[in-house]
């Protein structure tokens, strides 16, 4: 890529334009505190709208022979952004781009139904994915409980900035929450995201894939020799 469309890249790669969460092993609800922080990651970045007027269409764009759909999100001089219908963004160096036609004339997200799909698609199949008023969570195991906490943190935020007089609009996408049952799976997805998690971090946002990715941290035995409660990693199971 060129000029700014690298700059941004190498930005993202280097963890700029992520959300990284990382909590120090202290305190019974901080996973909640991660959820809020990765809500609050989520909905910043949605309340930007392109400088484009009118409704936008859903166009195709071809390079290197391959296509890619969404709507035009920003063009600078040499590159363009396509947000695609989950909500990710892509960039492509314009000189390189082979044809772009209307493939509609309205852009529409991806329905739960629609994103579910792809993801059983993307994920190991051994992952659930469940839907919920806002989420698509994806795991292993314990996604309704997953779930109620991913809406609480939803209900939460909504409710904390509405009282001081912020306008808080609906998500414009489904929000996805991947909940890896340890960290091991947790460091190869997020590799392929271009990041290397630091130790401490229990998850992130990624604004490219508009995607959060957490992982369990599950409860030792209780036996004698446990750490105490304050020297513990939190875990789902502590909310």
């Amino acid at each position: 890529m060129h000029d700014e469309t690298t700059r941004i890249s190498q930005r993202v790669v280097a963890g700029r334009d992520s959300m990284f969460v990382r909590l120090p092993k202290v305190g019974r609800n901080r996973l909640i505190v991660t959820f809020v922080a990765l809500v609050a990651a989520i909905w910043a970045p949605s309340r930007v709208r392109s400088g484009a007027s009118g409704t936008p269409s859903l166009l195709e764009l071809s390079e290197n022979g391959q296509k890619h759909q969404g709507k035009l999100e920003a063009r600078g001089a040499n590159s363009c952004w396509l947000m695609g219908r989950d909500g990710s963004l892509a960039a492509f160096d314009i000189r390189q781009v082979d044809a772009i036609r209307t493939v509609a004339p309205r852009f529409r997200e991806y329905s739960l139904a629609e994103l579910r799909d792809q993801l059983r698609h993307e994920l190991p199949k051994e992952f659930r994915i469940d839907g919920t008023a806002h989420f698509l969570v994806c795991a292993t195991k314990n996604n309704r409980r997953y779930g109620e906490i991913c809406e609480d943190t939803y209900r939460t935020f909504r409710r904390y900035f509405s009282v001081r007089g912020f306008k808080i609009s609906e998500p414009q996408f489904p929000l996805v929450a991947i909940v890896f049952p340890d960290r091991s799976g947790f460091i190869e997805y997020s590799r392929k995201d271009g990041i290397n998690p630091p130790a401490g971090m229990l998850g992130y946002y990624m604004r490219l894939t508009n995607r959060t990715a957490l992982f369990d941290v599950p409860e030792k035995p209780a036996t004698a020799d446990v750490a105490p409660e304050s020297d513990r990693a939190p875990s789902f199971n502590d909310l």
